[in-house]
């Protein structure tokens, strides 16, 4: 006596499929895959595939009924350009837009409206503040006396190195000596080690 049933019309495809390939004397279950595919439409199976679903099937009749019924449901786009059409010729609200306020972007800040820049910009502790605009270059950042004009890591030194350029090595240590002073010790040691 089996104690649990199972509904093999409310298995998934892949349930189904794979009680079908567990059990392939399963009749019922193939009869139902069958079902399942001739209602995908033409080209879901081919008709080799009905035929051996035929084989583990007591009466072939049944097989052969749901191979031929083409009940298949229709996809296609008949009723597209009526869609469409309905769509377009339907009045449409719209919603009411919101205002939409300019942002400023402020290098190493926070994103500011127009409003908050001009306030920030109008304020009386901002008065000896000049604003440069965006289309004029900016001066090279500096740290104490040395400008920051160049691109100077310590990953550079070390390719200029190994690729034979100690000289180039020794100018960026240098420089990295003026820009960290806590880690002038290390670097000048690397310079030493490039003579």
């Amino acid at each position: 006596m089996v104690k649990d049933k199972i509904d093999i019309k409310a298995l998934n495809m892949e349930e189904l499929v794979g009680v079908v390939s567990l059990y392939p004397w399963y009749a019922g279950a193939r009869v139902e895959l069958c079902r399942r595919m001739s209602a995908l439409g033409d080209g879901a199976w081919s008709d080799d595939r009905y035929i051996e679903a035929a084989l583990f099937v007591r009466n072939r009749r049944a097989v052969y009924d749901i191979m031929r019924s083409g009940s298949a449901a229709s996809y296609s786009d008949t009723e597209v350009r009526g869609l469409v059409e309905t769509y377009l010729s339907a009045e449409r609200v719209e919603a009411p837009k919101k205002e939409e306020k300019k942002v400023r972007r402020v290098v190493g800040g926070d994103y500011f409206t127009e409003e908050d820049y001009d306030k920030v910009r109008s304020a009386p502790e901002a008065k000896g503040i000049t604003v440069k605009p965006s289309s004029e270059p900016a001066a090279p950042v500096t740290s104490g006396a040395v400008p920051m004009d160049d691109f100077c890591t310590e990953t550079l030194a070390e390719i200029y190195a190994e690729q034979g350029y100690p000289e180039e090595a020794r100018r960026i240590y240098s420089k990295l000596i003026l820009f960290y002073p806590e880690k002038s010790a290390y670097f000048a040691s690397l310079i030493e080690k490039l003579k």
